[in-house]
């Protein structure tokens, strides 16, 4: 997002865009918000788990029962979750309100940044990939915590049975180091603080980190 633009949730759940030192009114009663990393894009969820989209200049509704959501770093894709009638997760996602893409089976927590790989669970719980194609690669089936992504979101640390590993772009898992890790330091700017949505940090690549 431009460094004049931002958002404001304040203390009524009252959701603000502000640019330019121009205060705008998005919406009230915003029980969950997900910004775009790199854009003015912003998924809204409301009280009544009504899912809307805001671009800087227009709110337009998207979805109504929603569960979860998420965009892309650069704000041109976006998912959202809803129960199905067997009670079951489904996520559907696309590049505008209007036109949905694809239906998956898992629900979607993060997207890369140009929007070509989605990660979420599946009803088994497993940690999965999918990419621009609708193919889904099983990471893990027995994901323990998210250590977050590198900037981009094409690859993604993890820990299993204890250990930590990593994927890249959906592929066979490799592990990094034995044990869990407690902090992430990037080989010349030290410690490395996640992003606002607790999921990506800013990197290039987590390859070249110490753990």
């Amino acid at each position: 997002m431009e460094k004049s633009a931002f958002y404001i949730l304040d203390g009524e759940r009252t959701v603000y865009y502000v640019k330019g030192g121009s205060l705008k009114k998005v919406m009230e009663d915003c029980e969950d918000i997900r910004i775009a990393r790199h854009d003015r894009v912003a998924l809204l969820i409301d009280k009544k788990k009504t899912l809307s989209r805001y671009n800087g200049s227009k709110l337009e509704k998207i979805a109504e029962d929603v569960v979860n959501a998420a965009v892309s770093g650069d704000g041109s894709t976006y998912t959202y979750s809803v129960y199905n009638e067997v009670y079951d997760i489904v996520t559907y996602s696309g590049r505008d309100p209007e036109k949905i893409t694809r239906k998956e089976e898992a629900e979607i927590f993060a997207i890369s940044e140009n929007g070509r790989y989605m990660y979420g669970r599946d009803a088994r719980d497993n940690l999965v990939c999918i990419d621009e194609k609708g193919e889904t690669s099983l990471i893990s089936d027995n994901v323990g915590r998210l250590e977050g992504f590198n900037e981009d979101g094409t690859e993604i640390l993890f820990t299993q049975d204890g250990d930590t590993y990593i994927s890249v772009k959906g592929k066979e898992k490799k592990k990094v180091t034995e044990g869990q890790i407690s902090n992430i330091y990037g080989k010349e700017s030290g410690k490395l603080k996640l992003s606002m949505d607790g999921l990506f940090l800013p990197v290039d690549t987590l390859k070249k980190t110490d753990v």
